[in-house]
């Protein structure tokens, strides 16, 4: 009888560790995984962030005018945050055609980076509003392997297109992100 109830421990044991019976998050000794992190994820999500942006005048050459642009924010999943975008915006074009690099980062210093694309339209003042897409590429932290894409949308006022010349404005995203 020993053997039997033995035998049916075994069984019961060896049977609770096939793949797709247990949680993701824990290995068949009862640890926690390394990637329990990312695993235990909705594998997509809603994104939703806000930043007020001051854009820096880098260069303007043959019409293109080159930005560094900081900002702080929060958004879903990031919290209290900090944005920063490399954007190029060639005026040679109507409507003034925008691209660059952007990282979003979280207080815990994790980071989703991507690229964006989109238009500007010049407005009174110095001002230009500014739409398009985006594109999360990756993660680090605890967004790595995250993915997501969406749209943007927002303003600037800049003074003057001199080197170092400082703005304000403000950058809105909506979208997804895919986790792994």
């Amino acid at each position: 009888m020993k053997k039997l109830t033995l035998l049916f421990a075994l069984s019961l044991l060896l049977f609770s560790c096939q793949k797709e019976d247990i949680d993701p998050a824990v290995n068949c000794a009862g640890d926690k995984t390394n990637s329990a992190a990312v695993t235990g994820r909705s594998p997509a999500v809603p994104f939703k962030a806000t930043y007020e942006t001051y854009p820096q005048v880098v260069g303007f050459n043959a019409g293109v005018i080159t930005l560094s642009i900081p900002a702080t924010g929060k958004g879903a999943h990031l919290g209290k945050s900090s944005w920063y975008a490399d954007s190029w915006v060639d005026t040679n074009q109507f409507p003034f055609q925008q691209t660059g690099n952007m990282t979003f980062t979280a207080a815990d210093g994790s980071r989703l980076y991507g690229t964006f694309s989109g238009i500007g339209i010049p407005g009174a003042g110095g001002s230009v509003s500014f739409e398009g897409s985006y594109t999360i590429t990756h993660g680090d932290g605890r967004f790595a392997g995250a993915t997501g894409s969406g749209t943007y949308s927002g303003w600037a006022e800049l003074e003057g297109l001199a080197p170092g010349t400082v703005g304000v404005g403000q950058v809105a995203f909506v979208g997804v992100l895919y986790n792994p």
